[in-house]
């Protein structure tokens, strides 16, 4: 069995050669070769077998903020927050 520890190292492990590569996708402003990186690293970290004490509140948050946001978009008075400069 694996410890959490070892998780989160390999987790950061992981992060520390996905980082440099979206630092260069944010000067391209590519989002979409963004987000299939994204989707990489995900299952890097799945087959990985990083311990779903680990990945579970990772994926409930993500879809709580996305739950949040969409709320946020589709609300009247959110979109115009959104929408608004500072």
């Amino acid at each position: 069995e694996r410890w959490l520890r070892q998780d989160w190292l390999l987790i950061l492990e992981l992060m520390i050669y996905t980082i440099p590569v979206f630092a260069l996708l944010a000067l391209q402003q590519d989002l979409g070769t963004a987000l299939v990186f994204l989707a990489i690293f995900a299952g890097l970290v799945l087959i990985s077998g990083v311990s779903w004490k680990i990945i579970l509140p990772v994926v409930l948050f993500i879809v709580g903020g996305l739950a949040g946001f969409l709320f946020l978009f589709l609300s009247e008075g959110g979109r115009a927050f959104l929408h608004q400069q500072l």
